[in-house]
């Protein structure tokens, strides 16, 4: 996971539909308010813990990837 400017960003996924994804939000936000951008429904993301995710996002915004 990484922080910045008051957000967190951590690879996510929806134990209902197992969409995997980049969520960026706000340090409060709680994991249960995250919506799944693949099923719509909320209460079923976890991060998953998944490490690298920092890398590669600091590369695309420098533009390395």
């Amino acid at each position: 996971m990484l922080f910045i400017n008051g957000s967190k960003v951590s690879e996510t996924i929806c134990l209902g539909c197992m969409k995997r994804w980049i969520a960026a939000r706000p340090i409060e936000t709680r994991l249960c308010d995250l919506e799944c951008p693949g099923c719509g429904e909320q209460g079923y993301a976890i991060e998953t813990g998944e490490i690298g995710v920092e890398e590669k996002l600091l590369l695309q915004a420098i533009g390395g990837e």
